[in-house]
């Protein structure tokens, strides 16, 4: 039963790997991009305030694409034009840093290849020697 539930984990984490390896491999491009909306936002009711914006540019189809919730860190306004970069396929995400994340799946794969299929000794080869 490990064994099964291991080689499924190890499945989903190679298709995320690939899945990182096809995003970075497609590249960027830098577009400009408008800042629509300024709020403050808070996770909870007494948790932290932050400040967040949302972003909208226009895609290679030249549909509008959009992305939300960006914390503020760099205190921009409504209105301000931002260089971003997207993915150069088509323009809809915003692209990310995929290193670590390929990464991360070769680990958990590693390790979850060594404890799901890792040979055991037993006690009748331990009498043996």
């Amino acid at each position: 039963m490990k064994k099964i539930i291991c080689g499924l984990i190890m499945i989903f984490l190679l298709l995320g790997f690939v899945s990182a390896i096809y995003e970075y491999a497609g590249g960027y491009d830098e577009v400009p991009a408008t800042v629509t909306k300024v709020y403050v936002a808070r996770s909870s009711h007494k948790g932290p305030v932050t400040e967040k914006y949302n972003l909208e540019w226009t895609n290679k189809a030249g549909e509008i694409a959009s992305e939300e919730a960006i914390r503020n860190k760099d205190g921009y306004s409504e209105g301000d034009m931002v260089t971003i970069k997207v993915d150069a396929r088509n323009h809809d995400t915003i692209y990310g840093n995929y290193i670590p994340y390929m990464i991360v799946y070769l680990v958990l794969f590693a390790i979850c290849g060594f404890v799901g299929f890792r040979k055991k000794n037993n006690e009748k080869e331990i009498k043996n020697v």
